[in-house]
């Protein structure tokens, strides 16, 4: 079973700023000493971090509507 991380309010408040602010979720992790994953569930949870593949569909799409498809 896998380690559970706990996030109270001012840490998950503080990941969220940071994230916003441009600090990375590496960075986070190795300040933290948490794994990265678990930040960036947190970071997803809280509605701040999409992942790349998101973004990269998201950014498919509106080309594709800009050539009318």
């Amino acid at each position: 079973m896998a380690t559970k991380f706990e996030y109270p309010e001012w840490l998950t408040i503080g990941l969220v700023h940071g994230y916003k602010a441009g600090v990375t979720v590496k960075e986070m992790a190795e300040l933290l000493l948490y794994p990265e994953a678990s930040i960036r569930w947190k970071l997803t949870r809280e509605g701040v971090y999409e992942s790349k593949t998101t973004k990269r569909k998201q950014l498919q799409e509106i080309k594709a509507e800009q050539h009318g498809f």
